[in-house]
């Protein structure tokens, strides 16, 4: 078995090893609201054993600023990180031109989902050209420690099945980019460098207008027609920024189901690990029957879009 499969599958590897043995995550951007901001408290033991970011850097709501720094510069256990209200980093301009868009295609309820993809793009941008950036969502654990980059130019990428058509009809207006890769980039988090942030939102306008610019040119046929992770990795592929590597380890999304099966993160979680590399908790405090309703019909629509792909 070769070293490269053998660093995703054991566990029994002490962390500062590691950390010497890995390309250092410099920084660590994420966004979080609600329950995912207790999700993201109880993830930080866990992001700093085996992901071991130099920096955590955490969006959330201005009103949210007080509560999320409670709870995690508490659990945060001497991990470097940093809370910042949304509004430090998309202006009131910006937010405004999302809202008016979304609210003229009877989609303003998605605002949030949006706001946080361009928060996320933006804060991965605002670093030297050649500093590490790892996107990574907020609900989402990691249980073993994972590799992102090989060295300045060679991240992995984990992958999913998702096929979304709408993301790629937007895609394709706004940079004339087809889908580069049978994978999916949707997968919890997405490696890539501050220059590469940097130029993705230069190739959409630059900062004065990139969000006004993708507003402008969603598909029609879903209120979910931009996805960062799909743009950016598709993206990168396609100007061959990167030297792209793709991880086939397992994990996955649904999280939530186990923390309901066993009443807790820390059992669901002990659970998980003996499989998966990492698990998403996705939104843990919704009520248990809508959840169930929820995941259901995201499937359905997943697989009838793959199979259409």
């Amino acid at each position: 078995m070769s070293e490269f499969v053998i660093s995703y599958i054991i566990d029994n590897i002490n962390s500062l090893t590691w950390r010497r043995k890995t390309q250092m995550i410099d920084k660590l951007v994420t966004c979080a609201t609600g329950s995912d901001i207790k999700t993201l408290a109880f993830a930080l033991p866990f992001i700093k054993k085996y992901l071991a970011p130099v920096l955590i850097y955490v969006a959330v709501p201005d009103q949210e600023v007080e509560r999320a720094c409670d709870l995690l510069l508490n659990a945060s256990n001497g991990v470097n990180i940093q809370v910042v209200p949304d509004s430090k980093i998309i202006t009131v301009k910006e937010s405004d031109i999302i809202k008016k868009s979304l609210k003229e295609k009877g989609h303003l309820d998605k605002y949030g989902w949006y706001l946080q993809q361009f928060i996320k793009i933006k804060a991965s941008s605002t670093s030297e050209a050649m500093q590490r950036v790892l996107i990574w969502d907020s609900d989402t654990v990691p249980f073993r420690p994972i590799k992102f980059f090989n060295d300045e130019r060679s991240v992995n990428y984990f992958v999913s099945q998702e096929y979304h058509e709408p993301y790629f009809e937007t895609l394709t207006s706004l940079l004339d980019i087809c889908k580069q890769t049978p994978n999916s980039f949707i997968a919890q988090c997405l490696p890539l460098t501050s220059g590469v942030a940097s130029a993705f939102i230069n190739s959409l306008g630059g900062n004065d207008r990139w969000v006004e610019y993708v507003m402008g040119n969603l598909s029609d046929k879903s209120p979910f027609a931009f996805s960062e992770y799909e743009f950016i990795g598709n993206y990168i592929m396609k100007e061959k920024l990167l030297d792209v590597n793709f991880i086939y380890a397992p994990w996955v999304r649904e999280g939530r189901e186990y923390y309901y099966k066993f009443g807790s993160l820390e059992l669901a979680t002990k659970h998980l690990s003996n499989k998966y590399c990492f698990s998403a908790f996705e939104k843990i405090g919704q009520n248990r029957t809508r959840y169930y309703l929820g995941y259901f019909f995201r499937r359905l629509k997943s697989l009838l879009f793959f199979n259409r792909a």
